[in-house]
């Protein structure tokens, strides 16, 4: 039987490294959706005010954007959202390290 102590094997499994990503790409497209909405802005304004084009904001909004730390920086310098604030994403992590389910996959894998 496995212990706590097997944190370090379940923390390098590809399985959790893929899970954590996708969450917090969701996550930061979710904060850029919300930046929009709060502002009623249209993509298209939202695109200009980060001068880039509509079509990155569209895949940005996807959620299967990989963002950057230069583009979370970007991000929060043209919307003067502190970057800790765009990071603050505890709500959606919470109770995820310690599921047992989540544990007993990525022990799986390893």
């Amino acid at each position: 039987m496995k212990t706590l102590n097997s944190k370090k094997s379940y923390r390098n499994s590809p399985v959790q490294l893929k899970l954590f990503k996708t969450r917090m790409n969701n996550a930061m497209a979710r904060k850029v959706q919300d930046y929009i909405e709060e502002n009623n802005l249209t993509k298209l304004q939202f695109a200009k005010i980060m001068k880039r084009d509509p079509a990155t904001i569209s895949r940005w909004l996807s959620g299967d954007h990989n963002f950057t730390i230069e583009t979370l920086c970007d991000i929060s310098f043209k919307t003067r959202t502190p970057i800790t604030e765009l990071l603050n994403c505890y709500y959606l992590f919470k109770g995820y390290w310690t599921n047992p389910e989540f544990i007993a996959l990525c022990e799986r894998v390893n």
